[in-house]
C-alpha cells in the first residue's frame, strides 16, 4: 500500500526507501502500542501502572530488533537503551520517537549545552539537508561538544555491523499514540537545526486489523470489592461461619452486644 504524500510533493531521499520496509516499521509499532502491551499488562499483577511508559518502549525496540527485515541494532544514549534501524538498500539511519518528544527537542535546541543523539545524527549525516522555511542565522547553534561528534556517532552505532562511512541520511519515525492506540505514524528527513525538510505520511500502512488478544486471568480482589479480607475471625464469628449464616435468635442477640473480655 502506497504511503501518503502532500499534492506539492518535492523529490527526497525518503521517496527511495521501500514500502514494504516502511510497513514493517508500522506492523511492529502498532503491534507493540495495541497488542504486546495490553498482553503484558494481564500477566501483571499490579494496581499501578507508573512503568508503562517505558514497558511501551522496551516492546517497540524489541519488535524492531528482533525483525530480520529491518536490520535493527541495539545502542545506549547516556542511560537510555535503545533500537536504530538500518536500511541496507537506502543506508538510511533511522530512529524512533514520539512527535511529543521530536516537538520538544526541536523547541528546546538553541537551550541545550550538549547534543541530543538526533542532533548527532542530524549533524553528521544531514548536512546537506535545509528547510524550505529555514532562514539561514548570522550565528548558528553550537554545542559545546560538537568538537567531538565524531566519537559520539561512532559511540551509538558501535553495533551497526558495517561501516559508519556508508550510511547516507538520518531520518526519525514520529508516532503519537494514545492508551493502547496508535493514532498516527510519519517519517520525517530533519536538518541540522531539527527542522523538517521532507515526510510522508505512514498512517495508510496501518492494519485494522490489529487488535489485542489478551489472555483471560482472574482478576484480583480489591479492598472494595472485598473489605473483610486479611480479617481475623473472633470465636464466635468463626462458629457462626462453620454453621453457616442464620438469623439470632433475642437471647444470641444479647450475648453478641456483650463485650468480649
Amino acid at each position: 500500500m502506497p504511503f501518503s504524500v502532500a499534492y506539492n510533493h518535492q523529490p527526497s531521499p525518503l521517496d527511495d526507501l521501500p514500502n514494504a520496509f516502511l510497513q514493517q516499521i508500522c506492523l511492529g509499532l502498532q503491534t507493540a502500542v495495541e497488542v504486546d502491551l495490553p498482553q503484558s499488562r494481564s500477566k501483571l499483577d499490579v494496581d499501578t501502572h507508573n512503568h508503562e511508559r517505558n514497558l511501551r518502549w522496551d516492546l517497540i525496540y524489541t519488535n524492531a530488533l528482533r525483525n530480520r527485515c529491518l536490520s535493527a541494532f541495539p545502542s545506549k544514549s547516556c542511560s537510555w537503551d535503545m533500537a536504530l534501524i538500518h536500511e541496507k538498500v537506502t543506508n538510511f539511519l533511522i530512529g524512533l520517537m514520539t512527535e511529543k518528544r521530536f516537538a520538544e527537542l526541536q523547541a528546546k535546541q538553541s537551550a541545550r549545552r550538549k547534543m541530543h543523539y538526533i542532533d548527532v545524527f542530524a549533524r553528521s549525516f544531514n548536512l546537506e539537508q535545509k528547510s524550505a522555511e529555514c532562514q539561514l542565522s548570522l550565528f548558528p547553534k553550537e554545542f559545546a561538544d560538537e568538537e567531538i561528534i565524531e566519537e559520539r556517532a561512532a559511540s551509538l552505532l558501535q553495533e551497526l555491523g558495517v561501516d559508519v562511512k556508508c550510511l547516507r541520511h538520518f531520518a526519525l519515525v514520529l508516532f503519537d499514540a494514545r492508551g493502547d492506540q496508535l493514532l498516527s505514524v510519519r517519517i520525517v528527513l530533519v536538518d541540522p537545526d531539527l527542522n523538517v525538510v521532507a515526510e510522508h505520511k505512514l498512517n495508510s500502512m496501518l492494519s485494522h486489523e490489529v487488535s489485542p488478544i489478551v489472555e483471560t486471568v482472574p482478576v484480583p480482589e480489591t479492598p472494595a470489592q472485598n473489605p473483610g479480607r486479611n480479617l481475623v475471625l473472633k470465636s464466635k464469628a468463626q462458629q457462626r461461619k462453620k454453621n453457616g449464616l442464620r438469623k439470632k435468635t433475642p437471647k444470641e442477640s444479647e450475648e453478641s452486644d456483650t463485650p468480649e473480655m
